[in-house]
């Protein structure tokens, strides 16, 4: 039987629903099963709701629900329909206290803010609730999905919101369950990860920078490198926002195939799509 990477058999249960012919090769360590079966059972879950989504192998979209098992929290991707069909938007005037109007109207007092990432930030509200503030809609439309229901391996939603502000900026707010994040299940995916396969590091040196031709572009990719997604996001956004010339989305995800960055994907080969960008990049 030829053999697969964890990715590449995650992968073959998401279209299939059967691990029968997927390469998998006998597991006999606790850790590494548990941890399967939970991936496998946040695809069943998202299967049985609708939504599609590749992002459960990034480990910080995943955390322990109450009872101990691993919850999926981050369900973007996957999903072009438009939002107009789910929530009426609400128009924000005073785009300076953003941030209170919104709790205003869902009814949210204190918070304490988290973190952020690409597309938004979250704030602790309090109950073991999170509130979330993003500008992907396609978390939104498949948040939405889960309102009224109880997972046992997708992170609970309790409402979701569209807003819109003067500028026609449109912003989704998601009211989601809190998961405990933890070190313990980045180490439970690696080691099933280095079970399942050999692994060999492939990816690209830092020196592939160099020859980059746009300095914006190429202090945005050694900002990742060294400082990761949130930060480099904090320093960057306002200047890459309207830069029309490249989506920075895409430009991110060279970093994660540099050795040593702190972004560094578990994938082994450098794909085809993103060598062919770092030569657009040079020319």
């Amino acid at each position: 039987m030829k053999k697969e990477s964890l990715e590449g058999i995650l992968f073959y249960y998401r279209q299939n629903g059967t691990l029968r012919g997927s390469g998998l090769p006998k597991l006999t360590d606790k850790g590494d099963i548990f941890m399967l079966k939970s991936l496998m059972n946040i695809i069943k879950e998202m299967r049985r709701n609708g939504i599609d989504s590749p992002d459960y192998t990034n480990t910080k979209n995943l955390g322990f629900k109450s009872d101990g098992s691993i919850g999926f929290f981050d369900m973007g991707f996957g999903n072009n329909r438009e939002f107009d069909e789910f929530i009426e938007r609400i128009s924000i005037s005073d785009e300076n206290n953003l941030l209170n109007k919104i709790k205003s109207i869902m009814g949210v007092g204190k918070s304490k803010y988290l973190g952020s990432g690409m597309f938004g930030y979250a704030h602790d509200i309090g109950n073991n609730q999170i509130l979330k503030i993003t500008s992907d809609k396609s978390e939104a439309i498949n948040s939405r999905r889960l309102i009224g229901r109880k997972n046992r391996y997708l992170c609970n939603i309790y409402d979701v919101r569209a807003f819109e502000t003067t500028r026609k900026k449109e912003i989704y707010v998601i009211r989601m369950e809190k998961l405990r994040l933890s070190n313990k299940i980045d180490k439970l995916y690696n080691h099933l990860y280095g079970t399942i396969e050999d692994y060999k590091n492939e990816h690209l040196d830092e020196s592939v920078l160099d020859g980059i031709k746009d300095p914006l572009v190429k202090g945005f990719l050694i900002s990742l490198v060294k400082n990761g997604y949130s930060k480099t996001w904090g320093l960057y956004s306002e200047r890459v926002y309207n830069y029309k010339r490249y989506d920075f989305n895409d430009i991110g995800e060279i970093s994660e195939y540099i050795r040593g960055s702190v972004t560094e994907s578990y994938y082994d080969h450098v794909p085809y799509h993103i060598k062919e960008l770092l030569r657009k990049l040079k020319r």
